[in-house]
C-alpha cells in the first residue's frame, strides 16, 4: 500500500516547524498555494504558523510534511455539511486530509502575453506566466466573476487523483472530497474552477452525505434562491414553503457590515447566507437567506440573530 504509518512511499518529506495532533482523517480539502514554488509554500507555511500535508509540484511529484493523520492547519475558519451548533470557529482542520498544488491561483493583470500579480502600488509582483497557462472563466460559486485562472499541468491533475485514491484506500473512513472554497465559502477561492472537483467525487465515491437537511418557511411562502449570497443577486428559482433543501455550506464574509454577529476581531465572520442543494444530489443549487428555512445548522447565538 502506498501509505504507510500516515507516509506516501513516493513522497519528498520536509519538516514543517509546527506539528499536529493525531486524528481518524474522514475527509479531503483541495488547495492551492500561491506559490510558484515548493520551497516558497514551504516558508509561507513556516512563517504563518500554517500547514499542509501534502504538496503537489507542477511536474507531479508530492512533498509531504507530516503524517496524514496527524492534523494540519489548513482550513481556518470553515463549515462543509455541519449537522449542528455551527460557530464561528468551526474548521474541519480535525478531520481532513489537506492537498495543495503549486499554483498561483488567478492572477490580476495581463499583458501582452504574460499574466502577473500586482501590490499595492500596482507594480509586477512574482513570476509572470504565459498567457497558454491561464484561463479566463467564472467559478461554481460566482458563475460571472470572471478571472485570470492558473492553469494546472496535467501531472498534478494526475499525481491529486492517485494521491485521493491511495488516501481513501489506507483510511475508508473518508466519505468527503472539499475545496476550501466549499468549506470557507466566498471567503476562500481555491482550488478553483479548473480542479475536477466533481469527477474527483465521482470517482473516488466521495460525494458523502447530503448536508444538513431542512425545509423553506418563509412567511409569504416564496424564497428566493439567489446566485450570489446577495438580496440583489439574479435569481435563478422561487422555491415554497415545504420545499426540502440541504445545507452544504454557510457563507463567511471580511465584512463586518454582511455578518450574523461580531463575536470578536476574527476577519472571517458568518452570513446569513448559506450555498444549498435542492434535489439531493449534493451539488450546488444556489444561495439562499436562512432566515426563511425552518431549521439551521447554526449555534443558537447565530440562529437569533438571522
Amino acid at each position: 500500500m502506498p501509505i504507510q504509518n500516515g507516509w506516501y512511499d513516493q513522497a519528498t518529506r520536509k519538516d514543517l516547524l509546527h506539528q499536529g495532533r493525531p486524528y481518524t482523517p474522514t475527509s479531503i480539502c483541495i488547495h492551492y498555494t500561491v506559490t510558484d514554488t515548493v520551497d516558497a509554500a514551504i516558508s509561507a507555511l513556516n512563517s504563518r504558523k500554517l500547514s499542509y500535508h501534502l504538496l503537489v509540484d507542477h511536474d507531479g511529484s508530492v512533498t509531504q510534511t507530516r503524517p496524514v493523520d496527524l492534523h494540519a492547519a489548513h482550513g481556518g475558519y470553515a463549515n462543509w455539511k455541519e449537522t449542528g451548533d455551527l460557530s464561528n470557529g468551526t474548521s474541519l482542520n480535525e478531520r481532513a486530509v489537506s492537498i495543495s498544488l503549486i499554483n498561483r491561483g488567478f492572477f490580476a493583470k495581463t499583458s501582452g502575453d504574460v499574466a502577473y500579480d500586482v501590490n499595492a502600488h500596482g507594480d509586477p509582483v512574482g513570476k509572470m506566466y504565459p498567457l497558454d497557462q491561464v484561463q479566463r472563466t467564472g467559478s461554481v460559486y460566482h458563475p460571472n466573476g470572471l478571472r485570470n485562472w492558473h492553469k494546472y499541468t496535467a501531472a498534478q491533475i494526475q499525481s491529486v487523483d492517485a494521491l485521493i485514491g491511495d488516501l481513501c484506500a489506507a483510511y475508508p473512513a473518508i466519505t468527503e472530497l472539499a475545496g476550501h472554497d466549499d468549506i470557507s465559502n466566498n471567503a476562500k477561492f481555491d482550488p478553483g474552477p479548473l480542479m475536477p472537483m466533481d469527477k474527483f467525487r465521482s470517482d473516488h465515491g466521495l460525494e458523502g452525505t447530503l448536508g444538513f437537511e431542512t425545509q423553506v418557511s418563509s412567511p409569504d411562502g416564496e424564497l428566493n434562491l439567489r446566485q450570489r449570497p446577495t438580496g440583489g443577486s439574479t435569481k435563478l428559482a422561487t422555491l415554497h414553503n415545504g420545499d426540502e433543501l440541504f445545507i452544504r455550506s454557510v457563507v463567511y464574509t471580511t465584512r463586518p457590515g454582511s455578518a450574523i454577529w461580531m463575536d470578536r476581531k476574527r476577519y472571517r465572520y458568518l452570513t446569513p447566507w448559506a450555498s444549498v442543494d435542492t434535489n439531493g444530489t449534493g451539488k450546488h443549487a444556489g444561495f439562499v437567506h436562512m432566515k426563511y428555512l425552518a431549521d439551521t445548522p447554526l449555534a443558537a447565538a447565530y440562529q437569533d440573530r438571522l
